[in-house]
């Protein structure tokens, strides 16, 4: 059990540190160990799997990830434990995993459970900032932005209250992209302009959280119909995610009227990975920018980022 014990806090560490293959080979030989004994422990065995899923899931390793969150909670539900903190950060955690994977309309259902699970926790008087966040933001990529409003806002004042200051950053930007898609321009215009010097004073200028800003600001450019500001922030986006755009296609489908432009970008990060989005409007600037947009929220999606 010791080394085990060792195991799982090396994997911690490692995950802490961004080596996500230690942090995925120490919780495999944790695995592996605990396969070994000759007394095994059911809780030892949900921690090893806890573990073994968000190191899998840091790692970009989706799916292992999913089968091992399952059985995570499947043992704390042997457990009678389904109604503990620990348990609503498995869901949250696979929740979003399946929303960084494109599946959000999965990830709602466990999202909400999470935060039902916390507020009914009688060791918790609030819900944790971060999970009101990441349920927020899910609801925003479901086009709920009326039912995210109050859990974006909610999420700000926790992460006032408690000092949670990459938290209360994350809700600024998303109540930004919420602002927005109600129409309120200003309101997300000030959003955005008191985030940004928050992530200056907190972090280096290439970060990836600049490019989620970027991206916030040349999509509000874009309501504003300021095409030329648009462009520029995108630019800076792509310029600070470290993307190259590689290739450009262009297709008409249909014809007169009726005619609908496809937009095709591929785009290669400094790893060397390779990448197609698509766009589809009437209007080939606005296919353009869809396709280059979800290029780089599939780049923060790779880097572990919220769009």
């Amino acid at each position: 059990r010791d080394r085990i014990e060792c195991l799982l806090d090396g994997s911690l560490a490692a995950r802490k540190l961004g080596d996500t293959d230690a942090a995925i080979a120490r919780a495999e030989a944790a695995r592996a160990t605990w396969s070994t004994l000759a007394v095994r422990p059911v809780t030892l065995e949900q921690r090893v799997y806890d573990d073994l899923a968000e190191s899998y899931r840091i790692g970009g390793r989706y799916a292992q990830a999913e089968p091992a969150y399952a059985k995570a909670y499947a043992l704390l539900e042997s457990l009678g434990r389904q109604g503990t903190q620990n348990a609503g950060t498995v869901l949250n955690n696979r929740g979003i995993m399946l929303a960084q994977t494109g599946r959000p309309r999965e990830a709602e259902p466990l999202l909400r459970r999470a935060i039902d699970v916390s507020r009914s926790d009688a060791g918790l008087g609030h819900v944790s900032p971060v999970l009101l966040v990441n349920y927020g933001w899910t609801l925003l990529e479901l086009g709920r932005t009326a039912e995210a409003m109050p859990y974006l806002q909610s999420a700000r004042a926790e992460a006032v209250r408690t000092g949670d200051d990459v938290t209360l950053n994350q809700s600024l930007l998303a109540l930004a992209g919420a602002l927005r898609a109600g129409g309120d321009l200003a309101g997300a215009r000030q959003r955005l302009d008191e985030v940004e010097p928050r992530l200056h004073a907190a972090l280096p200028a290439g970060h990836v959280a600049f490019v989620s800003l970027a991206r916030q600001r040349a999509l509000l450019a874009l309501a504003a119909h300021d095409l030329d500001a648009a462009r520029s922030q995108a630019d800076r986006a792509v310029a600070i995610a470290d993307l190259e755009l590689t290739d450009y296609r262009v297709r008409i489908l249909n014809a007169g009227t009726e005619a609908v432009t496809r937009v095709l970008i591929e785009s290669e990060d400094e790893n060397g990975d390779r990448w197609t989005t698509i766009g589809v409007s009437p209007n080939i600037i606005d296919a353009s920018f869809q396709a280059l947009m979800d290029s780089i929220v599939y780049k923060l999606v790779k880097s572990g980022a919220k769009a």
